[in-house]
Formats: structure tokens, C-alpha cells, sequence
């Protein structure tokens, strides 16, 4: 009878022994006191990368199957409290220290007499990648949005600087105003061209994502665990912000490292050389000499390289849209006009920032700008009146020098309840026979069209409203204008 009902068992037995082996889930059984791995399926072996003799009879803690050992202990209590545990999220990690996104079932079972514990492990890693794939896709979709915004934001302030246009009575505003006009457009569609740019190139980065995930898995399977830890020094390096060169500069560290790729059997010497300049890595090779040797540099350093470019992406279109808003910030502040007549607390610094923002355009090529700011208390003022004062003298330094030169702006304390802002240029000067007359109302050194003469006049009312004073020195080396305004 005995006999009977064992033979009866035996094509149950098989059925099983077939089951558990041909499953495409990691599957192991080991021991409940001690963890020891009794047996485990081809498709543990393969999602781990041991082979049969690497496991059997060892814990999963010396293979280091778990890299967080206090994530192991909470699952085995949890196991405990609940008799079986179904899927759970976890970080497991291979033979070459390859990441493993999992989801674990397991549970208790008696097997000839000793408890055993059954783990199935899903790898989840591909799942993982497409999450992290729709999150970036929606950042971007985002940031996008943000663009847009700010384009509609930016075309609504260029319609009411134009009003503003055609309300000023004072021709000299609308000169500044008109000059502004013609720089704004490059301003914004600079950045928008870049933030462009940087989005096709992350979309034709996530378009590949499937092939690339099968390349990567392939053969970071069998790779060494020295070329895996150079291949992550290498992409973390890849990903810092490096140095910018020149093209004469660039032209020459091209050329010396694909002398030295040619060496290494490169099928494209130039264009790889070409890459790793542009992304600062060209003293790799012999700063990851292991990555460069190994069979699949190639392949490996393309997938590393599309990965840096991509997070290169990523940067550029956060500084980009970091620049518009600065932009779409101080077109803000220098078309609003309270006209309320009210003081309220100006912070200079500001005040002179938004100015050089609005006319970086026409400052950026010949103009060397140097910053000497102190820290001084905000004043008291009319905020819409003092940008005013610095477009003009900013704007009249810059023409001085014919926008080639450099202009110093210093702000800082004099006295207990003083401060004053000086802008200087590296002109010409202005003639001993015209300067007694730059204050007075329609006097002009400039050509016709350039400036109605009321600039200087009219910052001059200002500053003294204001309870301040104005005045300049000049030589035939540069001429410096000073505002000193009272902090109260």
C-alpha cells in the first residue's frame, strides 16, 4: 500500500522538478534556520549570473545577494509575522554588482522533514526604467509647458511695451525704449533655440531606450566587476560640469586622442574622440585604462556617451529656461510704472541688475562688464524712476565706447545713511567745451534720432527728488558718473 501511494506520487513529483525548473521566475529553496541555498532554477542563475556550484550550500548574505542587510532582515521579519510575504519591492544584486529591481514572493514549506523557505524573484528592472522613461517624459512635458508660458508671458509684455511706446510723452524714454525692442527678440529666442535643441536630443535618447536596455543587459552580465566600476566612474564623470575650451583648443585634443584611439582599434577614431572631448573626458583612456581594453569599449562607451549627452541635455535646457526667466523678470520690472508716487524699499543691486539683464544683447559682445557691489541696505525710493537713471547711464557709457570697452559699476556705503552707485566707461571723455551743458534740458552730443537731450536732465530731477546728488569725472581715459542717494 505504502508502495502504491508512492508510486502514485512519483509523476506529481516530476511534474513539479519540471515546474520549478523550466519557470521563468527565479526561483530557490533553502534552508529557514540558516539561509542556505539547497537548489535553485536556470533562471535564478542566469538574473544573478553564478553558476550552480557558486550557490548551492551558500547564503544569500555571502553572495551579498542583498547589499542592504537591514533591508534582508525586515523582509525575513516580515516573513515571519505574516507567514508569507507577496509582492514586495525590492533592490537585490548580481554576481558583477548588477543592480536587480525585484519583486519577491515568498514562503515557509516543509521539504523531507526540515522547514524550507521558497523565494520567487520577478525581475522588475525593465518595468522600473519605463517609470523612470514617463517621469522624465513628463518633466520635460513640464518644462515645456513653463516655455510656453513664458513665451505667451513675453509676447504679452512686448504688446504692452509697445503701448507704453505710444503713451510716452518724453522722447528720450521712448528711445530707450525702442533700442530695447530690437534686443529682446534675440534675448529669448536664443535660450528657446537651445531648450529646442537639448528636448530632440533627450526624446532620440529615450526612442532607443529599448535597444539600448537589451545592448547594456547583454553584456554587463559577463563584464568585469573593475570595467563596471570604471564604467561608472566614467559616466559620473561625464555628467559634472567641465571646462569650455576653445575650437583651436578642441581641434587639437581631437586630434591627439584619436591617435590614440587608432591604437586601440577603433572603427571611428574621430568621431569617438570628437565625442569624449565635447563631453571633457579626453584623458579617459588613461584614466579608465580597464574600459578601454575590454572587447565592448566601443559599445560600451557610444551607450555611456548617449547617456552623458543626454544628461548634458537635461542642464542646458535648465539653464535656458533659468536665463528666460530671468529675462521675462526684469522686462517686468522695467515696464511697470506705479505711477502712485510712493517710496518703497529698492534693493540697488537689483535695480542696476535689471537694467545690464534687458540690454545684455547689445553689452555682450564688446562690453566687459565688472561687478564692485558692497553690501548696502535697501533705500527708500521710487523704484520705476531709478531704473530710469541707470538705462540712461548705462546706455550713454556703452555709446560712449562705441560698445567696445569695459564698464565698472560699484555700488557702496558712504557714511552712516548714504550710498552711491557709480557707473564708469573707458571712453573717450566728454570735451571740456560740453561739460558745464550734459544736465541741461535738449542738449545732445549724439546723432539725430540717437537721444532727444532730456536723459541726463531728466535722471538729474530724479536723483534729486530723491533728496540725492549727481555728478561726473572725466579724462580722456574714461568718464565715471555718481548717483549718491540717502539710505532713508
Amino acid at each position: 500500500e505504502k508502495h502504491l501511494a508512492e508510486e502514485a506520487l512519483r509523476p506529481t513529483q516530476e511534474i513539479y522538478s519540471k515546474v520549478f525548473t523550466l519557470s521563468p521566475i527565479a526561483t530557490s529553496i533553502s534552508t529557514a534556520d540558516d539561509g542556505k541555498y539547497l537548489e535553485v532554477n536556470d533562471s535564478f542563475l542566469k538574473l544573478f549570473g553564478y553558476t550552480r556550484e557558486e550557490v548551492i550550500g551558500k547564503t544569500s548574505l555571502e553572495l551579498k545577494v542583498w547589499p542592504d542587510p537591514n533591508e534582508r532582515r525586515k523582509y525575513l521579519e516580515k516573513m515571519i509575522r505574516q507567514g508569507i510575504v507577496v509582492d514586495e519591492e525590492v533592490i537585490l544584486q548580481g554576481k558583477n554588482g548588477k543592480v536587480v529591481h525585484s519583486e519577491c514572493y515568498s514562503a515557509f514549506a516543509e521539504i523531507n522533514g526540515k522547514l524550507c523557505v521558497i523565494n520567487l524573484v520577478k525581475d522588475i528592472s525593465e518595468k522600473k526604467e519605463a517609470e523612470s522613461l514617463r517621469r522624465l517624459n513628463r518633466e520635460i512635458s513640464d518644462q515645456n509647458e513653463l516655455i510656453e508660458k513664458q513665451k505667451q508671458e513675453l509676447e504679452g509684455i512686448l504688446r504692452d511695451l509697445k503701448k507704453t511706446q505710444n503713451q510716452l510723452i518724453i522722447s528720450e524714454k521712448m528711445a530707450a525704449l525702442g533700442q530695447l525692442v530690437a534686443g529682446i527678440a534675440h534675448e529669448i529666442n536664443n535660450p528657446i533655440g537651445v531648450i529646442k535643441a537639448a528636448n530632440d536630443s533627450i526624446q532620440n535618447y529615450f526612442e532607443r531606450s529599448t535597444d539600448r536596455m537589451t545592448r547594456v543587459s547583454e553584456i554587463l552580465r559577463d563584464l568585469n566587476k573593475s570595467v563596471l566600476n570604471e564604467l561608472y566612474l566614467f559616466l559620473k564623470k561625464g555628467k559634472e560640469d567641465r571646462e569650455i575650451v576653445s575650437p583651436k583648443e578642441a581641434r587639437a585634443k581631437i586630434k591627439e586622442l584619436e591617435i590614440k584611439l587608432k591604437t586601440k582599434g577603433f572603427d571611428n577614431p574621430h568621431s569617438s574622440a570628437q565625442d569624449l572631448v565635447e563631453s571633457g573626458l579626453e584623458n579617459s583612456p588613461e584614466e579608465f585604462p580597464n574600459l578601454f581594453s575590454d572587447k565592448n569599449a566601443q559599445t560600451l562607451l557610444h551607450l555611456a556617451i548617449e547617456e552623458i549627452q543626454a544628461a548634458q541635455s537635461s542642464k542646458l535646457i535648465d539653464m535656458s529656461v533659468n536665463r528666460t526667466s530671468k529675462v521675462v523678470y526684469a522686462l517686468r520690472k522695467f515696464t511697470h510704472w506705479s505711477g502712485e508716487g510712493v517710496k518703497t524699499s529698492v534693493v540697488l543691486a537689483e535695480s542696476v541688475e535689471t537694467v545690464l539683464t534687458i540690454y545684455q544683447n547689445q553689452l555682450k559682445v564688446g562690453v566687459e562688464i565688472h561687478r564692485e557691489y558692497e553690501d548696502v541696505p535697501p533705500i527708500q525710493g521710487y523704484a520705476d524712476d531709478l531704473i530710469h537713471v541707470w538705462t540712461n547711464l548705462v546706455y550713454n557709457a556703452a555709446q560712449a565706447m562705441s560698445f567696445k570697452g569695459s564698464l565698472t559699476i560699484g555700488i557702496a556705503r558712504k557714511g552712516d545713511n548714504e550710498v552711491e552707485v557709480s557707473v564708469a566707461d573707458t571712453g573717450p571723455g566728454i570735451p571740456a567745451t560740453v561739460q558745464e551743458r550734459i544736465f541741461e534740458p535738449f542738449f545732445t552730443t549724439k546723432a539725430p534720432g540717437e537721444g532727444s537731450g532730456l536723459g541726463l536732465d531728466i535722471a538729474r530731477r530724479i536723483i534729486e527728488t530723491h533728496g540725492g546728488t549727481i555728478r561726473f569725472e572725466t579724462s580722456s581715459s574714461g568718464t565715471t558718473f555718481f548717483v549718491r542717494l540717502p539710505i532713508s
